[in-house]
């Protein structure tokens, strides 16, 4: 049977790319606009030829624009850097910091010397007295006694590898602590980091193998397998294993999901594969065997026992081999006893040789998992394609005209110089805006810059490929000339920020907000200095944003103790970081918001702010002195209850700079409840001077206290003389009076909640 053949239409190409149709659509409105005075629209007319060769013109600028955009943004030199300076590299933009306990896991078994590592909430009760409105560590006598179990805590157990001396323990564990610390969020603190406690095995194997297999060798590997199978480790992979690796659905990983997570430096985790490796509540002797199987040179499994060290009796399902309750299963190598046969015969190796074989898998298994993969998807290149180069179109008239290089014959009359140069000048204006067009695609990564000193938008060439060109401009700097008639200051700054806008959108994030409330508190104008400070705030957003998007989460490392990460320091929490973007603050830095002399810190250099995790405010075991509370007796679920969990105080200062704006705060409020997680409730004050100073005072001197290391009795002192001043804040709002009526409106407004009542000043008569 014959199939019936189809010839596929050829698919017609672009507009732009196409001669034709563009002058199809030229001639079309010229009918349309002069129908009654032009009937000639024959090729040998010189205004169908003109149109001719600006359509064919037309296409090598519609060539031009369907570059690749690696192409556009390419460089003649150094094209390698400057694409790393236009762009963030996937290892840059896509890892975050830890967020889940898989991540935490991910982050502490990408240490050196460990293997695995586990985390636990850690459970702290405290009782709630709602008679006296105060909390405590034991259960009061009052019958209206209530609990509150704090969150946020956690125990770290961390597992080792194999080969670490006991003499490396406490460095291992050290450093994994401090990564913790360094990586930790908000609202959260990990109160231990401890080696997870072992459970010894033993095994007896009988194994027949091969004639030619190495009995050392799978002794060793016996040994070895069985212990992997005990404690399974977790792999690592590069870059290009991962994309080569498949779900346990059979779907492969995208790139963004491969580095999803934090970024670890020993290259890439297997969620799934970290998800299984847990601690295991039984060892199933069916599961052993066929490892032991699967190595090479082993033809049988004649017997094999699995036993608990120091058992005394059988276990009753040898099959099912319990593990106690939070311990890693570990094999006692020195213990267990595996005997092997070839044909029959028992068959042994040299105890040492059997160690040294031993001691080799581990060590290979411990370079693979530690061998450091910075992988990276690389960025296009691209190829420099001279996108600004522009050829005038006059060159490909016809002879007859005299506008090439040939010009006209040396016997032309003045009068017909002169009309070829009319003529010229004419054509200038098609080739003026095909030029400049040229010259903006060939500026396409100018225009999509965060370089805050950027200072154009509009990019201009001087069409020099014709005779007679310097003549026809009539001027000595064109470029400049074009520059100063059209790109004036408002436009340049509206231009700017919507390409800003723009890269900004694609981080899924907006400015406009904040552009918003700029222009309406503050009267800012698309040429006034804030407009340039609004434009700043957005590149500098731009620039900052592999911080503040993967730091948005994290707190501040409360564990370093130099004294320029105490106090001012930019060891602060990624929050703090993000919502100076956000609101154009100048620094983010931990440092004295309200000491110096009166009108010192009053422009925006002196905004700024306090967030303190209230869960950081507590001494071992939550001793006294602990944070207030506001106890309700009736109550049977009050939030109020608990201090500790998952809140914050942000403290401003309502005298510095644009905070003194009402809009602007209400703004800036807004922005801090908004960027805060959905889990942290977050309480904002904005103070005066004096209580600045207490409060800042008193935080300080708590963070040094604790930094250093200070006695009990001294941190009680210093943690009670944070809390008063803390709790003790109030916001304070600006003055203004009532009037009496009749006044009229043409004077501020006393608006609740967002003004103080003044008293009334009197004269002295």
């Amino acid at each position: 049977m014959l199939h019936q053949l189809t010839l596929r239409k050829p698919t017609r190409a672009e507009p732009e790319l196409d001669h034709r149709h563009l002058q199809a659509l030229g001639l079309e409105h010229v009918r349309r606009l002069a129908r009654r005075i032009w009937t000639d629209h024959n090729v040998h007319d010189p205004g169908i030829t003109t149109l001719e060769l600006l359509c064919y013109a037309l296409t090598d600028l519609g060539y031009r624009a369907s570059f690749p955009i690696e192409d556009l943004l390419a460089s003649e030199t150094g094209n390698a850097e400057g694409m790393r300076q236009q762009f963030f590299t996937a290892r840059q933009i896509l890892p975050g910091r830890p967020l889940t306990l898989l991540d935490y896991r991910k982050l502490l078994i990408d240490l050196a010397g460990v293997k695995n590592a586990w985390i636990h909430p850690h459970e702290q009760t405290l009782h709630v007295d709602p008679v006296a409105a105060t909390l405590s560590t034991e259960a009061p006598a009052t019958p209206s006694a209530r609990e509150v179990r704090v969150r946020g805590l956690y125990r770290v157990l961390v597992e080792l590898m194999d080969d670490v001396a006991p003499e490396d323990a406490e460095g291992v564990l050290a450093a994994a602590s401090r990564r913790l610390q360094a990586n930790r969020n908000l609202c959260e603190d990990f109160v231990d980091v401890a080696p997870i406690e072992t459970q010894s095995f033993l095994v007896c194997a009988e194994l027949e193998l091969a004639p030619d297999a190495p009995v050392a060798a799978v002794h060793a590997e016996v040994l070895f397998r069985i212990q992997q199978y005990l404690a399974p480790p977790v792999s690592n992979y590069s870059l290009s294993e991962m994309l080569e690796r498949r779900r346990s659905d059979g779907s492969r990983f995208t790139m963004d999901e491969i580095f999803d997570g934090p970024l670890l430096d020993h290259g890439f985790i297997d969620d799934e594969e970290l998800a299984q490796a847990e601690l295991r509540a039984e060892i199933r002797l069916s599961d052993v065997i066929s490892l032991v199987m699967d190595i090479e040179g082993v033809r049988a499994v004649r017997d094999i026992v699995i036993n608990p060290s120091g058992a005394t009796a059988p276990l009753p399902d040898r099959w099912r081999v319990p593990v106690l309750p939070g311990r890693r299963p570990a094999l006692d190598r020195a213990g267990s006893r595996v005997i092997m046969y070839k044909r029959g015969v028992p068959v042994s190796a040299a105890p040492g040789d059997v160690t040294g074989r031993h001691d080799e898998l581990a060590s290979a298994a411990r370079v693979k998992q530690e061998t450091p993969r910075e992988d990276d998807a690389p960025i296009p290149l691209g190829s420099h394609r001279r996108a600004g180069r522009y050829h005038s179109f006059q060159n490909h008239y016809p002879a007859i005209y005299g506008l090439g290089e040939q010009g006209l014959p040396g016997a032309a009359s003045a009068a017909r110089a002169a009309q070829a140069r009319q003529l010229k000048a004419y054509l200038l204006f098609f080739d003026q805006i095909m030029a400049n067009y040229c010259a903006q695609l060939a500026r396409v990564k100018e225009l999509f810059s965060t370089d805050p000193e950027l200072h154009r938008t509009y990019f201009y060439q001087a069409v020099d490929s014709f005779a007679e060109w310097s003549q026809i401009y009539g001027v000595a700097d064109v470029v400049q000339t074009i520059q100063d008639e059209i790109e004036d200051p408002a436009v340049l700054l509206d231009r700017r920020s919507r390409f800003l806008d723009h890269l900004i959108a694609r981080f899924a994030e907006r400015f406009h907000d904040y552009a918003a409330v700029m222009t309406s508190a503050f009267g800012a104008s698309s040429s006034s200095a804030n407009a340039e400070s609004i434009l700043r705030a957005k590149c500098e957003f731009l620039r900052s944003y592999p911080v503040i998007s993967a730091d948005r989460g994290l707190a501040h490392d409360a564990s370093l103790s130099a004294p320029g990460e105490v106090w001012n320091t930019g060891n602060v929490s990624g929050l703090e970081k993000r919502l100076a973007r956000l609101l154009g603050l100048p620094d983010a830095s931990r440092r004295d918001l309200g000491a110096g002399g009166e009108g010192e810190g009053e422009g925006e250099g002196g905004e700024g702010m306090f967030l303190i995790e209230n869960l950081l405010l507590r001494l071992p075991g939550f001793e006294a002195p602990r944070l207030p509370i506001c106890a309700d007796p009736r109550c049977t679920d009050c939030s109020g209850d608990d201090p500790y969990s998952y809140r914050v105080h942000v403290v401003l200062p309502a005298y510095a700079g644009r905070f003194r704006n009402m809009e602007f705060r209400r703004y800036a409020e807004e922005v801090i409840r908004q960027e805060t997680p959905a889990h942290i409730l977050p309480k904002i004050c904005w103070v005066d001077r004096d209580a600045m100073i207490a409060l800042e005072t008193a935080y300080r001197a708590w963070l040094e206290a604790r930094a250093a290391g200070a006695g009990a009795a001294e941190l009680a002192a210093r943690l009670e003389a944070l809390i008063g001043p803390l709790y003790a804040a109030k916001n304070v709002y600006p003055t203004e009076r009532l009037r009496p009526c009749g006044v009229g409106d043409e004077g501020p407004k006393f608006i609740l909640s967002r003004t103080r009542l003044g008293s009334v000043e009197t004269e002295e008569g």
